[in-house]
């Protein structure tokens, strides 16, 4: 078979390890143009402060992917505390600086216990969500804010993976693992335990681990991944 066939007749999903500084787009172009597929997609978004894994779709699989939506996703989460931005990260401009805050251990897990019990969400302003044709993140840029209603979200595993430490710039950080369902938006989480903390905290760092079955250990770098790594999924 000619390398121009592989252009249409390879169809599956490939499993990528999302570096930091990539946009999920980024991901799918730099597939689509490595291997000239005609078309590639993804089944969930990663902000480009996030790594782990992505499920990528190659032609004809693409149309599947919607199949792969409704399936939870693990997360290692790293906040930083001392900081507060508008984009609930640490790609936003920073304020609200801090480096003295006091968090306590219990009163955090109070906090996490809390969230852990609820059932709905409001989204960040910056994401992809569309309200009347325009992305929420394109109305925050022109300073547009708009009321959002809560969403259906699930948290189905929660855990606290580290005491409370000091990163290389002095600020308070925690790390805490998370299952949860399609949806969910762990900024949107970390805005929410500022809020019962009343400490301003932003996410430091994202990297999803699992996705469906899958896991970021059966993953490669776009640059590692070859035609041999496409596989079906029976769906």
């Amino acid at each position: 078979m000619c390398f121009s066939n592989f252009i249409y007749d390879i169809s599956g999903f490939i499993l990528i390890d999302k570096e930091k500084g990539y946009t999920s787009f980024d991901v799918c172009n730099k597939l689509k143009h490595k291997f000239k597929f005609k078309k590639v997609g993804h089944n969930g978004t990663l902000d480009p402060i996030a790594t782990g894994l992505m499920i990528i779709g190659v032609n004809k699989a693409t149309k599947s992917l919607f199949k792969l939506n409704n399936i939870t996703k693990e997360y290692i989460v790293t906040i930083v505390f001392g900081k507060d931005s508008k984009t609930l990260d640490i790609s936003g401009e920073i304020f609200n600086i801090n480096r003295d805050i006091d968090i306590k251990v219990n009163k955090l897990d109070d906090a996490i216990d809390i969230l852990k019990s609820r059932d709905t969400q409001i989204p960040p302003m910056y994401s992809a969500i569309k309200i009347n044709g325009k992305k929420l993140y394109q109305l925050a840029r022109n300073g547009i804010e708009i009321d959002l209603k809560p969403r259906d979200v699930k948290i189905y595993n929660i855990s606290r993976t580290t005491e409370i430490y000091e990163d290389e710039d002095g600020f308070k950080c925690v790390n805490i693992t998370m299952n949860v369902s399609p949806g969910f938006y762990v900024r949107s989480f970390v805005r929410d335990i500022g809020q019962i903390l009343q400490a301003p905290c932003v996410l430091k760092d994202l990297r999803r681990t699992r996705n469906c079955d899958y896991k970021v250990e059966d993953s490669k770098k776009i640059d590692e991944v070859t035609l041999d790594d496409i596989f079906e999924i029976n769906l």
